[in-house]
């Protein structure tokens, strides 16, 4: 197939550029550097104005993000402090959570009892009636 386009390109006659395209065409190669300039300095220019705002905007993401680093380490050293106030909290008489019933949480309190103010079962009771 290329080589019977090939003959059929071959076998166009062969004509002359006029003098007005080839006078145009050595026009256009000899610019004056200042249109050149114009012409292929705005893609360089382009290329670095967008380098520069990607650049610039790499720098703002940059400082947000240590902001919100040291906003993040001050809550975690607020919250460290906070942790070891509870901790040096006088413990609290040891509870058991047995369940709820949707209303009311039960709760039972299994710290120590002294003597008669200890917390007795109801079958243990001997005033139950």
């Amino acid at each position: 197939m290329d080589s019977e386009i090939s003959q059929l390109l071959r076998s166009l006659p062969r004509t002359k550029a006029s003098d007005a395209f080839t006078r145009n065409v050595m026009r256009k190669i000899d610019l004056p550097d200042s249109i050149r300039w114009w012409r292929y300095g705005l893609v360089p220019a382009a290329l670095a104005l967008t380098v520069a705002m990607l650049a610039g905007n790499h720098v703002l993401e940059t400082r947000e993000e240590r902001h919100q680093m040291q906003i993040l380490k001050v809550e975690q050293k607020r919250l460290s402090l906070e942790l070891e106030q509870l901790k040096n909290i006088t413990p609290m008489e040891p509870v058991l959570y047995v369940g709820s019933n949707g209303t009311t949480d039960y709760v039972v309190d299994l710290g120590e009892g002294n003597g008669s103010q200890a917390i007795v079962p109801a079958s243990y009771s001997t005033n139950t009636f």
